[in-house]
């Protein structure tokens, strides 16, 4: 079988898919005596252009760069300098591990916060404490991660004034989004998995069917196919941690949507076959890293039937039985309705996809790459699929902006 079964529009995506990204060297640690963590400063909240302030200091006050975070192609989120705090900080005398930054969405606690924590738990012999910058909205969120790490979940772990301690310890990034890791990565995710017995699913599929934000349209259309082959159907979002590690520990094959859900297959043995589908034609970073770090077979799925551009980030999504996906099933020997014909976009999801569409995306401006892709059918509605083209010209005129700017009207992004 191939790893990637995909429209034209999206192989530009995977271009880079298969090149070796591992780092190959020793990890860096950093020893400030007398080190000063800051607070975390959100610049621009919840905009494109967010970046961060804070990490850790010197005594001098110069910025400790092993403490920053960058991501590929982008500065968003991007944690690159210090600042002069306005008061004195407080000192501790005592030696604490950097944890990095705890993030407020479960994605990027999986891959960005855990990515420092290979020193706490694998060369940490003093038993030295770690602490972590946080984002405003984390507090009171992943109870259980820290729970299964042994970090006590309490004012102390979590940085909300300048601090000084006696030394800091700041260990490099075992994983940078999107762009490389190292060995000592999974360390982190062994450790937690350690501590929970595997369930006895050997085929299990986790489902955004039951979720409140973001549900996937006619997502029920993929899952019974993966129902009809013996696969579990979970809602992540209905278990609690420990009991999403155990099916992810003991499944043999894991099917899920791209994005977070993937992501969780570091909780998975080393060489579990992981299934991926893809919710847009602009598919999510990451993949291919877990791919290598946890020696994983993996197929990557178009289920695609967005009838406007989305990003796998913002939505909305229409999934459905795509060809891709036929493809798949006949080369897997999955079962499936023969007589189903592929690439129909349900006619009952068109006028709801667009109501959404324009609330989600109307301070983004969405390229409109999923047009190369090869036509979709409309099931029920005879006009081509060019009138939907020209419907998302305006609309994206609408939503960026540019259709005030042509009617010289105030305003940018309103609708």
């Amino acid at each position: 079988m191939k790893p990637l079964y995909i429209t034209k529009a999206s192989e530009k995506y995977y271009t880079d898919y298969f090149e070796d990204k591992e780092i190959k060297r020793a990890l860096q640690v950093d020893e400030i005596e007398n080190g000063i963590i800051l607070p975390l400063i959100v610049i621009n909240e919840y905009k494109t252009n967010e970046y961060h302030k804070g990490g850790v200091i010197d005594s001098d006050g110069n910025f400790c760069k092993l403490s920053g975070t960058k991501r590929l192609g982008t500065d968003f989120r991007m944690l690159q300098e210090g600042y002069t705090p306005d008061i004195k900080p407080e000192y501790k005398d005592e030696t604490v591990i950097y944890g990095g930054v705890l993030y407020e969405f479960y994605g990027h606690v999986l891959i960005e916060t855990m990515a420092r924590l290979w020193y706490y738990i694998s060369h940490n012999p003093n038993k030295y404490r770690v602490v972590f910058d946080v984002m405003p909205n984390a507090r009171g969120k992943f109870k259980e991660f820290f729970e299964l790490l042994d970090i006590p979940y309490n004012d102390d772990t979590f940085i909300t004034k300048p601090t000084q301690y006696k030394k800091v310890i700041v260990p490099e990034l075992a994983y940078n989004y999107s762009t490389n890791w190292h060995k000592e990565y999974t360390a982190v995710f062994d450790y937690m998995k350690s501590k929970v017995p595997a369930a006895k699913y050997d085929k299990i599929c986790f489902s955004r069917m039951k979720i409140s934000r973001g549900p996937i349209m006619n997502e029920k259309e993929v899952m019974d196919i993966f129902k009809q082959n013996g696969y579990k159907i979970l809602f992540p979002e209905k278990m609690s941690l420990k009991e999403q590690i155990a099916v992810l520990k003991g499944a043999k094959s894991f099917a899920c949507w791209a994005g977070t859900l993937a992501c969780q297959v570091l909780f998975c043995d080393n060489g579990t076959e992981r299934i991926v589908l893809n919710r847009s034609f602009e598919p999510c970073e990451h993949h291919e890293i877990f791919d290598q770090c946890k020696k994983l077979t993996t197929y990557t799925i178009d289920c695609s039937l967005n009838p406007y551009p989305s990003t796998h980030v913002f939505g909305p999504w229409l999934a459905g039985f795509t060809e891709e996906l036929k493809e798949f099933c006949d080369d897997k020997g999955f079962k499936y309705n023969k007589k189903k014909k592929t690439n129909i976009v349900p006619s009952n999801f068109i006028s709801p996809f667009i109501k959404d569409w324009v609330g989600t995306n109307k301070n983004f401006n969405i390229p409109s790459d999923e047009f190369e892709a090869a036509a979709r059918k409309i099931k029920k509605i005879k006009f081509k699929r060019t009138f939907l083209q020209s419907i998302y010209s305006i609309l994206s005129m609408i939503t960026t902006g540019k259709l005030k700017q042509k009617l010289k009207l105030k305003g940018k992004g309103e609708i």
